[in-house]
């Protein structure tokens, strides 16, 4: 089994919007626009989203997000 370091982490929605001080939509808003890569695990009608802690720190770098 390998290491996970932090860039393999990964984030759900609530945890950045808790991070950001934003509403869960918002985060939502920012991955649908593109501008947050993300990634859907699993099946069903709506598997949860997750967005990789290096892809969050690089959104955070390049934006006004204020954390």
């Amino acid at each position: 089994m390998s290491k996970t370091t932090d860039t393999d982490t990964m984030l759900t929605v609530r945890q950045i919007a808790d991070e950001a001080n934003v509403h869960p939509q918002t985060v939502r808003r920012w991955i649908e626009g593109g501008e947050l890569p993300a990634s859907r695990f699993g099946s069903g009608p709506q598997p949860p989203i997750r967005v990789q802690m290096s892809d969050w720190a690089a959104f955070k770098s390049s934006s006004e997000v204020a954390t």
